[in-house]
């Protein structure tokens, strides 16, 4: 497999590789995975089940390595955010969040005001968004001309 690349992209053009490989080439793969299937049924469930785990925490542990790696990158390197959209920014404006109790029942009436609202009454929460994702997308493509091949290099690195 080729490093960087995505294993959804790959696995087609592996598996027209091995269609088309020597059948004694093949056999080298298939014994070796015989073994490895023969040793891991010697071991207990519990056992096995430790191996399962291990693997999952190690997929799960690059995953958020690469996640705060990422999220720390466009931090540091000040990495525009995207606008909130119009229903958040209705939200924010008519209910203001000051306790966690406001959250939750800020949410819920907004939601349900929102619903109700004509699209002429939510026109202006929707212009707004759409002018600040304008504005977004701006600061963006600078952003990325800047920092994008090393964004880029970043991601490769935990694929």
């Amino acid at each position: 497999m080729q490093k960087g690349a995505r294993a959804a992209e790959q696995f087609p053009v592996i598996a027209k590789e091995w269609k088309i490989y020597p059948d004694e080439e093949k056999m080298k793969f298939k014994d070796e995975a015989a073994k490895g299937k023969l040793e891991f049924s010697k071991l207990s469930w519990k056992e096995q089940q430790a191996n399962f785990d291990e693997a999952a925490k190690k997929r799960a542990d690059l995953k958020n390595s690469r996640l705060r790696a990422c999220r720390k990158f466009r931090k540091e390197t000040r990495c525009p955010t995207r606008p909130l959209n119009g229903f958040m920014l209705y939200r924010h404006e008519k209910y203001p969040v000051k306790t966690k109790e406001d959250m939750v029942t800020g949410s819920i009436k907004a939601a349900e005001d929102w619903k109700k609202m004509s699209e002429d009454e939510k026109k202006p929460y929707v212009d707004k968004y759409n002018e600040l994702l304008e504005i977004y997308k701006v600061g963006y493509e600078k952003w990325y001309e800047v920092y994008g091949k090393k964004y880029e290099a970043l991601k490769k690195v935990y694929e």
